[in-house]
């Protein structure tokens, strides 16, 4: 099973992604493959706010297969934009979640609905 868990705070954001759907083989496991994309655009933009120095320091990222972590400390003046992106992510996962709730489970969420 993918578990995903969010842990959100005022001077930082994290995601963690770790497990294997198993819903069908490595490849055409479409529910693994969603929960990763998900993982690495997040990672992407993540990597595009510190480029644009919205972040206090380096960010974490891993992104291995069955375990993604990221990290990040947004500056106050970008924390609102950084936090949503981190909620749009949230939100395809839950999505991803509620339809295949025998493979997905969502761990934690943040504080912003």
């Amino acid at each position: 099973m993918v578990k995903v868990e969010f842990e959100n705070t005022k001077s930082q954001l994290k995601l963690f992604v770790t497990g294997h759907a198993r819903s069908a083989g490595a490849g055409p496991d479409i529910i693994c493959a969603s929960a990763s994309i998900l993982a690495y655009t997040l990672a992407q933009c993540i990597k595009f706010y510190e480029e644009n120095k919205c972040l206090n320091c380096t960010p974490q990222i891993k992104l291995e297969k069955g375990d993604s972590e990221i990290i990040c400390k947004p500056k106050k003046d970008y924390y609102e934009e950084v936090a949503h992106t981190y909620w749009v992510t949230q939100s395809g996962l839950m999505l991803l979640a509620h339809n295949y709730p025998d493979y997905i489970q969502i761990v934690g969420t943040d504080d912003k609905s």
